[in-house]
């Protein structure tokens, strides 16, 4: 396993983890998530998980509050409210796990799981109709615990994308519940002792750049087909799975 710090890298190190974080932040602005999950995987491979995701979260929320202004409007609220309710008791779970668990099994379950979903996603399957309260709330309990555990949301990621209505909804959706997750998760690292003011301050930094890439990503969605976006948010489900999976066997 790493265990480089990043709060203490050096000025070529955090140059070169910017210009990962403006196309980190291009792809969240245009697909509504990934961002976080395309750090996540590139920079476990050189720091430990537990140095990484914390600061992440606090990265993409910096993104995050310019996109939940733009998507409010288009998110399906009825399904929201209850994933965001069943995440909110799923989190401390996944805040546990991250420090008492084995991350490497961590990322292979989640990698697995999501691989599994991306692959559904690729035939083309939907649900033809919005599905219940309890899958809806089952579904939020398992990526409370899985996004607050690796600060990867991709589980949650693939089930929005199949669900009935538009790649604008299903974008809308991902970016609000994101926000909401964030924000929850970072406060928990914080009286966890996992996030200190000074990490806060170098992420924020760090956030502008990718705040950057998350503006040109947005522009491009704006300017791009239903179709095509939720092509590249299948593909992207996919392809981050298969990463992430692939790296934890090398761990």
């Amino acid at each position: 396993m790493p265990h480089l710090d990043l709060a203490a890298s050096s000025a070529p190190v955090l140059a070169s983890i910017a210009a990962l974080m403006l196309v980190a932040g291009f792809i969240r602005g245009y697909t509504g998530f990934g961002g976080p999950a395309v750090v996540v995987i590139a920079l476990t491979y050189f720091f430990a998980p537990i140095s990484i995701v914390s600061k992440v979260l606090v990265i993409d929320t910096v993104a995050n509050l310019h996109l939940v202004r733009s998507t409010a409007r288009e998110a399906n609220w009825r399904q929201n409210l209850v994933l965001i309710g069943a995440t909110l008791i799923g989190t401390p779970v996944g805040v546990w796990a991250l420090t008492m668990l084995d991350d490497v099994l961590m990322q292979q379950v989640i990698a697995v799981l999501s691989l599994a979903c991306a692959a559904i996603l690729l035939t083309g399957w939907r649900f033809k109709q919005s599905p219940g309260n309890p899958l809806l709330f089952a579904v939020g309990l398992a990526a409370g615990v899985s996004t607050a555990a690796t600060g990867i949301a991709l589980l949650m990621m693939a089930f929005l994308f199949m669900l009935p209505g538009s790649a604008a909804v299903s974008r809308a959706n991902a970016v609000q519940w994101l926000l909401v997750i964030s924000l929850l998760v970072v406060g928990q690292y914080f009286f966890a002792g996992l996030l200190t003011l000074d990490d806060m301050g170098r992420a924020a930094l760090l956030g502008l750049v990718y705040l950057g890439g998350t503006l040109l990503g947005s522009a491009l969605f704006r300017a791009s087909n239903d179709a095509t976006v939720r092509r590249a948010a299948v593909w992207l489900v996919f392809t981050l799975a298969l990463m992430g999976l692939t790296k934890s066997f090398y761990e």
